[in-house]
């Protein structure tokens, strides 16, 4: 049964509450107004800096998060299958083998990033089936370290993204000072999807990652930047 207004209770209670509720906001206004007042007694230039100094502190925390959350992960273009990880340089954090990648081939893939001053976290497809990849990076093989064993393919794709030409070709040849076949993809196909394809030669591997080394070899001899190594032979010592 819906209230009668003409009740002179149902009109008692309804005076009675907006009375309450008007007495309530203006107990809860006197502190706001009290810190108005105050905030006027200061210059106007001191608080146009407190408001200019709020939003900056605003601007830097979005930028922060928007770091912490877009840059943390990036990945190589043309969709290529694992993702490279950004934010170690950052964060200081110790780089870890990826799944698909031998421990030898890691280890020297080390040193080339440190003979090159060139940050390792860049690591793209390993084991992968990347249409563009046509196979070459299918899984070569398993290895047995300790009692791990552990799949690889002795391919793997590094992004170039944040890298000058300068910086690729002292990569490239610092990977092939330590026994990989590298190759820099920027042209055809992989407009767009530059990034450098790195085989360590001493590892079994597929017939056309064998052929890529021989080619990558005759390169490199015809430029007169053959590395001291060959494949099938032992791999360069770490120095």
């Amino acid at each position: 049964m819906r209230p009668n207004p003409r009740n002179h209770r149902y009109v008692l209670n309804r005076v009675t509450f907006w009375a309450h509720a008007t007495i309530c906001a203006w107990k809860f206004s006197l502190p706001f107004e009290a810190g108005l007042k105050l905030l006027m007694k200061f210059p106007r230039a001191f608080l146009s800096g407190l408001i200019v100094l709020g939003l900056l502190a605003v601007i830097a925390a979005t930028g922060v998060l928007w770091l912490s959350r877009t840059h943390s992960q990036w990945t190589l273009p043309l969709g290529i299958s694992r993702t490279i990880v950004f934010n170690a340089p950052i964060l200081n954090q110790r780089p870890t083998r990826p799944y698909g990648m031998a421990p030898v081939a890691w280890n020297a893939y080390l040193r080339a990033c440190r003979q090159a001053k060139i940050h390792p976290l860049r690591m793209g497809q390993t084991i992968g089936n990347h249409p563009r990849s046509v196979g070459y990076h299918k899984r070569d093989g398993v290895l047995r370290v300790g009692k791990e064993r552990v799949d690889y393919s002795a391919a793997v794709d590094l992004g170039t993204w944040d890298l000058t030409p300068a910086q690729i070709n002292s990569f490239v040849d610092a990977l092939a000072d330590q026994g990989f076949a590298a190759f820099y993809r920027h042209k055809g196909k992989w407009k767009g999807g530059e990034h450098i394809h790195a085989i360590y030669a001493f590892l079994p591997m597929k017939p056309q990652l064998q052929l890529q080394v021989k080619e990558f070899l005759q390169s490199r001899k015809r430029e007169g930047k053959s590395p001291k190594w060959r494949a099938g032979t032992t791999p360069p010592r770490p120095s």
